[in-house]
């Protein structure tokens, strides 16, 4: 399963070329290519069961940044769906020493089960559990304190929105591996919207020093960091819903999640009914083990909204059928929407959603 990752259905291209010559003002078009796009139809090619071309395209946008450890990762997946166990092992080291290093993520991961019991893919693999339990040995064991910190958030606004009148608020919640400045840009793939966007970024970087961000952590050693920082992540939701409302004049408040996120979403909207008018869920799962007492008794119920490809190999579809058939019985108002995709937000379903929450 690849890392998680938004998207966009966009396109670009690239400019290839051996030794451009530093004279020629031709050659300067390679600052122009567009990276992300690349990563996005890669991630597309993957989506459709399209490995080769996937592996194709994450080549391509990895000579333009050969140590994103995430693209690395990803392209160990699509060798590991196609068999090719010596790329696939390769491919995984390679993204370790370019900062992956969440082997647990990778020890279940599906998309290597054609090459898991491969001799070298295993031999491999076990090196690399072996070297990173080691190095973590040599850093002391890891525990936890909790304390204070600031959060970025990216805030998109509707321009000459006039700040005395009242408006809705929806606070986007973004995948593991994400970031903020990626999610945000959902805010281009609304239709002139009239609500304030808020995207808090997750607190936690990825185990290893690998890129992005993840809304808990936890160690072998600290086994109550894991619920205990998801928890601090609910409570970090609440937080910014609090703060934008003394910016805003927030009429209501709705909580967009993706993977990940549409986890929190699920957890932090429905702690915090007082205050959550809405739950937009993209592509995650509901566990109930994450609720306080009594959450799912309240009178104050969030409306829900969910989403789902039918082909997602990263989260089970199986998952939001699970929390629309839990919340149902419970008479939460809930609308599903299944469609043909893999682990993504469709443009035409996020434009469906923000019609939603207009009812």
């Amino acid at each position: 399963m690849s890392l998680p990752v938004l998207i966009f259905l966009a396109a670009g291209s690239v400019m290839a070329g051996a030794h451009p010559d530093p004279l020629d003002p031709a050659s300067l078009a390679v600052l122009g290519t567009n990276v992300d796009s690349l990563l996005t139809v890669a991630g597309a090619a993957y989506n459709r069961g399209d490995w080769q071309e996937a592996a194709s395209l994450y080549l391509d946008a990895l000579q333009y940044d050969v140590g994103d450890a995430g693209a690395i990762y990803n392209l160990a997946c699509c060798y590991g769906l196609m068999g090719r166990d010596t790329l696939a092992a390769t491919c995984l080291q390679q993204s370790v020493d370019a900062g992956f290093g969440d082997m647990g993520w990778a020890s279940g991961d599906p998309d290597f089960e054609p090459v898991r019991s491969s001799p070298y893919f295993a031999a491999v693999f076990d090196s690399i559990a072996a070297r990173l339990a080691e190095r973590e040995s040599e850093a002391g064991i890891v525990s936890f304190v909790t304390t204070g910190v600031m959060v970025p958030c990216r805030i998109h606004a509707p321009a000459g929105m006039d700040r005395q009148s009242p408006v809705d608020l929806v606070i986007g919640l973004h995948g593991y591996g994400g970031n903020a400045d990626d999610f945000a840009r959902l805010w281009g793939r609304f239709r002139d919207p009239d609500f304030v966007f808020v995207v808090p970024e997750a607190p936690y970087a990825l185990p290893g020093g690998g890129q992005g961000f993840s809304w808990s952590t936890g160690s072998a050693t600290d086994p109550l960091a894991a619920p205990a920082s998801w928890q601090l992540s609910s409570a970090l939701v609440r937080s910014t819903i609090e703060q934008m409302r003394s910016r805003f004049d927030v009429r209501r408040v709705f909580l967009l999640g993706f993977s990940q996120g549409c986890s929190l979403a699920y957890t932090a909207g429905l702690a915090n009914g007082d205050l959550v008018d809405g739950m937009i869920c993209f592509a995650g799962f509901l566990d109930a083990s994450t609720l306080p007492a009594g959450a799912l008794d309240r009178p104050d119920r969030p409306r829900v909204f969910i989403a789902h490809g039918t082909r997602d190999r990263v989260v089970d579809p199986e998952s939001s059928e699970a929390a629309r058939d839990t919340l149902s019985a419970l008479g939460f108002d809930v609308t599903f929407r299944s469609f043909d995709g893999g682990h993504q937000v469709p443009e035409s379903l996020l434009i469906e959603a923000q019609e939603w929450m207009k009812d």
